[in-house]
């Protein structure tokens, strides 16, 4: 390269770096979101599986998906639990009455 080249790519990066860290920046709040809401997420399954346990007499209840891991989770996870044991009739009153606040709230069970 010669100094025309190097002086020209040297603006170009100048010019860039303001949008540069404002994607870092914006990247790292998204990061620090998507970590508040997993610990939301697994708060609240925690809550959910002792519900299904203790009101509805599920014997087993194992979160699955994206909610599972922090580095998985995305803008549009849900909480997804595998639920043993609850009679398939109880699995509608189950996902009423635990996910009024949670419309994504997926209960599979295995009755």
């Amino acid at each position: 390269m010669d100094d025309m080249e190097v002086s020209w790519r040297n603006s170009v990066i100048s010019e860039l770096q303001p949008y540069v860290a404002q994607r870092q920046r914006r990247k790292a709040e998204m990061r620090s979101r998507l970590q508040a809401g997993h610990q939301a997420g697994l708060q609240q399954a925690k809550i959910l599986a002792d519900i299904l346990k203790a009101e509805f007499g599920a014997t087993q209840v194992v979160l699955f998906g994206s909610m599972l891991s922090v580095n998985d989770i995305h803008l549009g996870s849900d909480i997804d639990l595998a639920v043993w044991d609850l009679p398939f009739v109880m699995l509608f009153a189950a996902t009423m009455l635990t996910g009024s606040n949670l419309p994504e709230l997926m209960l599979i069970s295995n009755y």
